[in-house]
C-alpha cells in the first residue's frame, strides 16, 4: 500500500499524480499534520511501506516521522518553490527524503535554488496521450494556450500577426485551454484589426491544438503550460521567446524557432518564414513528436515512475 499525503497547487504536478499508473490511499494532509502523523502510524500499522508527500507542510512535519516509520519518503515538487526562511528548513528536511520527483526542470531550478541536492531530484514529466495528424487546413495556424493572458505574450502574437497578414494573407490563432483576460484579448484583437482572425476554444483537454501548424511560447518567467507536451507530441512547431531557456523543450533550428522576447516584428517575420518554407514545418513537427515519443509517454511515465517508487 503507498500512502499519499496532500495536494498539488501546480498543474504539472497535478498531472503527474493524476496520471500515477498504481492505486494510491489518499490521506487529508491537514488531519494528518494536526494529529501529529497518526493516519501516518496507523498506515504502517495496515502494511504501508511507502508515503507520497505533496507540499511545504507535510513535507517539512511528516518526512522525518515517515522514516523513523521504515518507509520510503517520495516529496513531489513543483514549480512554485518555497522562499525565505522556508529555504532552509526544506534543505535540511530534503536530507531525508527519498526521493525528490520534480514534473519539469523549472521545478528542478527552484529546489536546487532552495538548496536541495540535485542527488536528490528526479525529473518525471506528466504523461500525454496524442497521436500526430495531417492538418487539412492550408491556412497557417498557430495555437497559444489562453493561460498565459494578455501579458504573458498573447499581445505580442496578435500584433505579429497583423504584421504577417500585410505579407502572407490571414492567419488563424487558437487560443485554447483555460481562457485569462479573455475580455482584454478580444479587445486588443479588435484594436488591431484582426478579430477574425482568431478562434477561442475554452477546454480542460488539449484537442484544440490538433488543427494548429504551430505552438507559441513567450516567456513569462515561469514553467510552460502543460499544453506543451501534447503540442509536441502531435508533431507541432515551436515557436518560443529567445528569454524563456526550457532547454528540455525547445531545441533551435530542430523543433523551435526562436524570436526576440517581445518583438512582435521578429515574431511575424518568423510566422512569413515558416509559411514560405512548409518543409521546414513539417522537419520540425516531425523532431518535436520523436522527442515527445521518447519522453513523454504513458508507457515512459510508468516505467520511470516505477522505478522511483519500487
Amino acid at each position: 500500500m503507498i500512502l499519499l499525503i496532500g495536494t498539488a497547487d501546480d498543474p504539472w504536478a497535478r498531472a503527474l499524480l493524476d496520471k500515477l499508473p498504481f492505486a494510491c490511499r489518499r490521506v487529508s494532509a491537514k488531519h494528518t499534520c494536526a494529529t501529529m502523523g497518526m493516519p501516518l502510524v496507523v498506515g504502517r500499522l495496515r502494511g504501508a511501506r511507502r508515503v507520497i508527500l505533496v507540499g511545504t507542510a507535510p513535507q517539512l512535519l511528516l518526512t522525518l516521522l515517515a522514516r523513523l516509520l521504515g518507509m520510503r519518503a517520495i516529496w513531489v515538487g513543483n514549480a512554485r518553490a518555497p522562499r525565505g526562511i522556508l529555504n532552509a528548513a526544506i534543505r535540511i528536511a530534503a536530507q531525508l527524503a527519498s526521493v525528490v520527483v520534480v514534473p519539469n526542470r523549472t521545478a528542478e531550478a527552484g529546489l536546487l535554488r532552495a538548496g536541495v541536492p540535485g542527488k536528490k531530484i528526479s525529473t518525471v514529466y506528466p504523461p500525454t496521450s496524442a497521436a500526430a495528424t495531417e492538418r487539412k487546413n492550408k491556412q497557417l495556424a498557430v495555437a497559444c494556450d489562453g493561460s498565459l493572458g494578455i501579458d504573458g505574450g498573447i499581445g505580442t502574437l496578435l500584433k505579429a500577426v497583423r504584421l504577417a497578414q500585410e505579407i502572407i494573407g490571414p492567419l488563424c490563432v487558437i487560443v485554447g485551454g483555460q481562457l485569462r483576460d479573455r475580455a482584454a484579448i478580444e479587445w486588443v484583437a479588435r484594436q488591431l484589426g484582426v478579430a477574425q482572425s482568431v478562434r477561442y476554444a475554452p477546454s480542460k483537454t488539449f484537442a484544440w491544438i490538433e488543427p494548429a501548424h504551430l505552438y507559441l511560447l513567450p516567456s513569462n518567467g515561469a514553467a510552460p503550460p502543460l499544453s506543451i507536451l501534447t503540442a509536441m507530441l502531435l508533431g507541432t512547431t515551436i515557436v518560443a521567446s529567445s528569454k524563456c531557456g526550457h532547454s528540455e523543450f525547445i531545441f533551435k533550428n530542430k523543433n523551435a524557432v526562436l524570436f526576440e522576447h517581445g518583438n512582435a516584428e521578429m515574431l511575424s517575420q518568423a510566422f512569413i518564414t515558416l509559411a514560405r518554407n512548409a518543409e521546414w514545418i513539417t522537419q520540425f513537427g516531425d523532431n518535436s513528436a520523436s522527442h515527445a515519443r521518447a519522453n513523454f509517454t504513458p508507457e515512459v511515465f510508468k516505467q520511470n515512475i516505477q522505478k522511483i517508487v519500487s
